[in-house]
C-alpha cells in the first residue's frame, strides 16, 4: 500500500515520502506516516518517521556532515565468486512477514513438516546467522559418497516406497534412512556422535608470515565413517587467520580450504558446518552464500537520488560556517537532514532483508541443521526426520546451484548480478 497526503500526492513507499521536495510550510505541515500502513516491500519496514520535529529541530552541521560523508563511503557492487560466511549483527528479530517464527501447522496429508522443538526468537536470528555458534552435527551424505554401495538397497526401497504410494516421508526415513533434501535429492546421515575434534589443533600447525596456522582436516577431526564417504575430505586444508572475524568461518570451494577465525578454530561445530558446505559441493546439494551489504554488494533503490542531494547539503554546511542561513535555507537544511536520517535507516533495513534470505539458502538452512541434530542418538535421528528440525520451513527455503550473495530484494545470480526470483513457495 502506497501513502497519500493532504495534498494530493501519492507514494509508493515511505522514503519517497520524505524525499518528495516540499516547501519550508509544506515541510512543516506533513503529517506523521502511518506505520500500519506500510506496504510488505522492505522499504516501508523499517519504521515511521515524523517530519515535523525534524524540520523545527537544530542538529549541529558536523552530524549532517557524518551522514553525507557515509553515503559517500558506499558504493560499487561486488557478487563474490564463493560463498563466504560471516558475522551478522542487528538482525535479531527483522521478519516482518514472521516466516521463520511461524511454521504451518503439521498437515500429514501434506507432508508439511514443522520443528516441534524450535520457536525461533531475535537471538536465534542473530545465532543463525553466525557460524561460529554451530556445535557438531550429523552430516548430510548423498548417493556420491563412497559407502553407498552397502546402501543401496536402501535408496532402491526408498524409491519403491515413494513410487508406490508410501508418500509420508517420516515413514520412508524411518525404514530406509533415507530422505530428499529441499532441491530434491535423496540423502542419508553419517552419525558423528563417535568423532573427535583436536580444540588445540592450531598450536602444533604450521605457521605463515602473517600468523595463519595451516592443517589438515585429518589432524584436525578423527571421523572414519565420514573419510570413508568422502575421501576427498582429507584433503582439506584448514586455515586458522588472525586477521579473520574471530568467530567466522568460511568455505572456499576453488581452493578447498576452510578459514576460520581464532575463535571459531576452537569450535568442532564450526568445523562441520564448513564441512557439510564441502559435502553440497561434491553431492550437487542446494548451496549456501553470504549475506550481501547494502551499496557494497548490491545498490539500494534510492541512493541515486540520496546522492545526488549531497552537493546541497555540503553547500548548506559551507554558508552555516560562514554567513549563516536564510529561514528558508535553514527549512531545507532540515529537510535533507531528515532524508539522509531515514536513508541511514533504510540502509539497515536492507542489510537485515538480506539477512533473512540468507537463513532461507537451502543449503545454511542444512548446514544449520546438522548443529541442531548433534544431540541425537542413532535411534534418535531415525525417529525424528531431519525436515522436523530444521529451523526455517522447507516451503520457504531457497535452493540455489552455486554459492550466491543475498540482497534486500532478493538472491543476486554469481555469474550475471540480476536477482533470482525468490519468493516463498506455497506449501504443497
Amino acid at each position: 500500500m502506497g501513502y497519500g497526503t493532504s495534498l494530493g500526492t501519492s507514494h509508493e513507499d515511505e522514503l519517497s515520502y520524505v524525499m518528495d521536495p516540499m516547501t519550508p510550510k509544506e515541510l512543516s505541515d506533513r503529517k506523521e506516516i502511518n506505520a500500519n500502513e506500510t506496504s510488505g516491500d522492505f522499504q516501508s519496514r523499517f519504521g515511521a518517521i515524523d517530519i515535523r520535529p525534524l524540520a523545527a529541530s537544530t542538529m549541529p552541521p558536523e552530524a549532517s556532515r557524518k551522514l553525507t560523508d557515509a553515503l559517500k563511503q558506499s558504493r560499487g557492487t561486488n557478487v563474490p565468486a564463493e560463498g563466504s560466511e560471516t558475522k551478522l549483527t542487528g538482525v535479531g528479530g527483522i521478519d516482518p512477514e514472521g516466516l521463520l517464527k511461524q511454521p504451518a501447522p503439521r498437515d500429514s496429508s501434506k507432508d508439511i513438516y514443522v520443528n516441534p522443538w524450535v520457536t525461533i526468537t531475535p537471538e536465534d536470528i542473530e545465532r543463525g546467522t553466525n557460524v561460529a555458534l554451530s556445535v557438531g552435527a550429523g552430516i548430510m551424505a548423498g548417493v556420491k559418497s563412497a559407502a553407498m554401495g552397502s546402501k543401496l538397497a536402501d535408496l532402491g526401497r526408498a524409491q519403491v516406497l515413494e513410487d508406490y504410494g508410501m508418500r509420508h516421508p517420516d515413514e520412508i526415513f524411518q525404514k530406509t534412512g533415507f530422505f530428499r533434501g529441499a532441491e530434491g535429492k535423496w540423502r542419508y546421515e553419517i552419525d558423528d556422535s563417535k568423532a573427535s575434534f583436536d580444540r588445540g589443533w592450531f598450536e602444533d600447525a604450521r605457521v605463515s608470515k602473517a600468523g595463519e596456522r595451516t592443517s589438515v582436516l585429518t589432524k584436525i577431526l578423527d571421523h572414519p565413517e565420514l573419510y570413508k564417504a568422502y575421501p576427498q575430505l582429507q584433503d582439506i586444508r584448514v586455515i586458522r587467520d588472525p586477521l579473520y572475524p574471530a568467530t567466522g568461518a568460511e568455505w572456499a570451494s576453488q581452493a578447498k580450504t576452510i578459514r576460520m577465525g581464532t575463535e571459531a578454530a576452537k569450535n568442532q561445530g564450526t568445523l562441520m558446518h564448513e564441512v557439510q558446505h564441502a559435502i553440497q559441493d561434491i553431492e550437487g546439494f542446494a548451496k549456501g552464500g553470504a549475506p550481501g551489504k547494502a551499496e557494497v554488494d548490491y545498490s539500494l533503490r534510492y541512493t541515486k537520488a540520496v546522492e545526488d542531494l549531497i552537493p546541497e547539503s555540503e553547500e548548506l554546511i559551507k554558508k552555516i560556517n560562514t554567513k549563516g542561513l536564510t529561514e528558508e535555507e535553514f527549512a531545507r537544511s532540515k529537510y535533507l537532514t531528515a532524508v539522509f536520517k531515514k536513508y541511514v535507516e533504510y540502509k539497515k533495513a536492507g542489510n537485515d532483508q538480506a539477512a533473512l534470505y540468507y537463513l532461507r539458502l537451502a543449503g545454511e538452512a542444512e548446514a544449520r541443521n546438522v548443529e541442531t541434530r548433534l544431540l541425537l542418538t542413532e535411534k534418535e535421528r531415525r525417529m525424528f526426520h531431519p525436515e522436523s528440525t530444521e529451523d526455517v520451513q522447507r516451503h520457504i527455503q531457497i535452493p540455489v546451484d552455486e554459492a550466491v550473495t543475498t540482497s534486500a530484494y532478493g538472491i543476486l545470480d554469481p555469474k550475471t548480478g540480476l536477482l533470482i526470483k525468490s519468493e516463498p513457495k506455497e506449501p504443497k
